[in-house]
């Protein structure tokens, strides 16, 4: 939302051999990725949804852009972590783990995904700021589900670790 304070804050950091982490979806302009990107240590990019309808009903935004930023920046930067909420009946399906696992497996320097279950700890933060809560019913997944989407994933040849 403030790029030009982030790029000035993450510069004066790197003076100061402070390392410097970003957690993102990567819906974020080309340019201000590319600005900022040689002044981040890490880079904590989740994707929630290949499929761009699915991806757009459940965000509010299309992954075309999210993708394609995640595309450059595996290219160019050596620090770049794969994170997935794991949302049952959302993206817990077998189509969209499968274009998950094509898709991580094509990317540059990407050794490892972290697979995050869902949880309901925002449940009392929405209703404390007065929001209705979107998703009710949904329950936190089974070690057994998570699991076995991870041993699916390993299947591409990449590193998958169950927690952030």
């Amino acid at each position: 939302m403030q790029p030009g304070f982030l790029s000035e804050l993450l510069k004066e950091c790197r003076k100061k051999e402070i390392h410097t982490a970003i957690e993102t979806c990567g819906y974020i302009s080309p340019e201000i990725l590319q600005t900022i990107s040689a002044d981040v240590n890490l880079f904590l990019y989740d994707l929630k949804h290949m499929n761009s309808q699915k991806h757009q009903i459940l965000t509010g935004v299309p992954n075309e852009l999210i993708l394609e930023n995640l595309r450059w920046l595996t290219a160019h930067h050596p620090n770049v972590l794969v994170r997935v909420p794991i949302i049952p009946e959302y993206n817990d399906d077998q189509e969209n783990l499968h274009q998950l696992g094509e898709f991580v497996a094509g990317l540059k320097r990407v050794k490892e995904l972290h697979l995050l279950p869902y949880h309901r700890a925002g449940v009392e933060k929405y209703k404390r700021l007065g929001l209705e809560y979107l998703l009710p019913s949904i329950q936190a997944p089974e070690n057994q589900h998570m699991d076995q989407i991870k041993d699916q994933l390993e299947q591409f040849g990449f590193k998958v670790k169950i927690g952030g």
